[in-house]
């Protein structure tokens, strides 16, 4: 029993807090609209009245990825909800933060630098990227 011991206290000696790196954090917000034709409540963050559930309809046909600069590491994806509020925790290194969408042609009038952004995070920074969906409605 004590030779059981001795094996698993050696085995979680190896096992420190200095293994763990720092993360640096990627968060951002996507914004879409028009949603409407016509602002009903023009100051408002949500002028065109819409209910949570179709903010969350709306929003939710978009996902946010996440790829890195170093092939090894798979993208990461974000589906969004009504806030459009997104958040990754990283290692350093550059990024690529993209949207995608469920719709077909549903980023066909965004431009491209408002929808994709290259950002670098190092080690417990934050960087913060503001991603833009124009629907092309008036």
């Amino acid at each position: 029993m004590k030779l059981i011991y001795l094996f698993l206290m050696l085995i979680l000696i190896g096992c420190t807090a200095a293994d763990v790196r720092p993360l640096g954090i990627i968060e951002g917000k996507v914004s879409i609209g028009p949603l409407c034709g016509y602002a009903i409540d023009p100051n408002s963050d949500n002028p065109c009245r819409l209910t949570n559930e179709e903010l969350d309809r709306i929003y939710g046909e978009y996902t946010v990825i996440l790829s890195s600069e170093n092939s090894y590491i798979a993208p990461l994806r974000k589906k969004l909800n009504r806030t459009g509020v997104f958040l990754f925790e990283v290692e350093d290194g550059s990024y690529k933060v993209y949207l995608e969408s469920a719709i077909q042609n549903a980023l066909a009038f965004s431009v491209k630098t408002s929808i994709e952004k290259t950002v670098k995070v190092s080690s417990q920074q934050r960087v913060f990227v503001e991603l833009n969906v124009n629907t092309g409605r008036p």
